[in-house]
């Protein structure tokens, strides 16, 4: 099976809250990476992972990302993360496939 990269769009709801279009988001182990986009700023903290990163699109797109490496943790089967944008932090769940 070829790597995949799961991509979620970042939102901002009625209340000014980072919100993903998918809630939780399901990787498979050693074979999926999580990239997050949204056109504001924005930062990705995943509870016992730490292989993000951050980087803001080029030539002229105002797109941010975050962008994870592979989940290889065969003791985990689920993650919380927290994206915190405009001053708020949310914390939906990561789910890992074996």
């Amino acid at each position: 099976m070829a790597n995949d990269e799961k991509v979620v769009q970042i939102r901002l709801d009625e209340r000014g809250w980072p919100v993903p279009d998918t809630d939780p988001v399901e990787v498979w182990r050693n074979k999926d990476k999580v990239k997050w986009t949204a056109p504001f700023e924005f930062k990705i903290s995943i509870d016992g992972y730490d292989d993000v990163t951050h980087s803001k699109g080029g030539n002229g797109s105002a797109e941010h990302f975050c962008k994870t490496g592979f989940f290889d943790d065969a003791a985990k089967s689920k993650y919380k993360y927290t994206i915190s944008a405009n001053g708020v932090d949310n914390d939906p769940d990561l789910e890992i496939k074996p």
